[in-house]
């Protein structure tokens, strides 16, 4: 709701609309997003890998994203990632939603860590501003629609986290211009940049 009154306030062609328009424009998108989601999704490079490694080495692991509980979880389940997140934070849990820190310090209270003891993963310059607002150190994979913004203040920037036979490119941070399988092993050489 928060980037629909943003947008709006934005556009000078776009009507002006109440806050339960803006409302009943939220729950439509919702509705598509699920539409859209029940044809199935993939996730990107990596992901499911690095996620699997994860679990198995003990980590725990937090979603928090700004989008709608509902959304979260239709994702969650769409995807196979049901039950996998110790931890998952959407929607209106914080009052500010990205790039304020208030998530991602939540997210690191809940979980009692301390923010050299975790690193987060992201994919837009507004989740950028929030994790390092947080105190964490932050590896980016841009999407299409993120790939034009600005992610210099992260440690690392990689096209995407890899797979055996697919490898990402790294564009910023440990081993630059080299192409890598994001395992556990380099997120510990992104977080070895943020400490030095």
């Amino acid at each position: 709701k928060e980037r629909i009154a943003r947008f709006l306030r934005g556009c000078q062609d776009c009507p002006p609309l109440s806050p339960e328009e803006i409302a009943r424009l939220h729950r439509r998108k919702n509705e598509l997003f699920a539409q859209l989601l029940e044809g199935g999704v993939a996730l990107r490079p990596g992901v499911a890998r690095l996620l699997s490694e994860a679990k198995e080495a003990g980590l725990r692991l937090a979603l928090a994203t700004t989008t709608s509980p509902e959304n979260a979880y239709t994702f969650l389940v769409r995807t196979g990632l049901e039950g996998v997140f110790d931890l998952v934070l959407a929607g209106d849990v914080v009052s500010r939603k990205k790039p304020d820190p208030a998530l991602y310090l939540l997210a690191l209270k809940r979980l009692g860590l301390a923010p050299g003891e975790a690193l987060a993963l992201e994919d837009s310059r507004n989740g950028l501003l929030a994790a390092l607002g947080a105190g964490l150190p932050v590896l980016v994979t841009p999407g299409l629609y993120t790939a034009h913004q600005d992610f210099s203040e992260a440690q690392a920037v990689l096209t995407h986290l890899g797979e055996p036979g697919r490898p990402g490119r790294v564009l910023q941070g440990p081993r630059q211009g080299q192409a890598v399988v994001a395992d556990l092993a380099y997120l510990e050489e992104v977080r070895g940049w943020w400490n030095t």
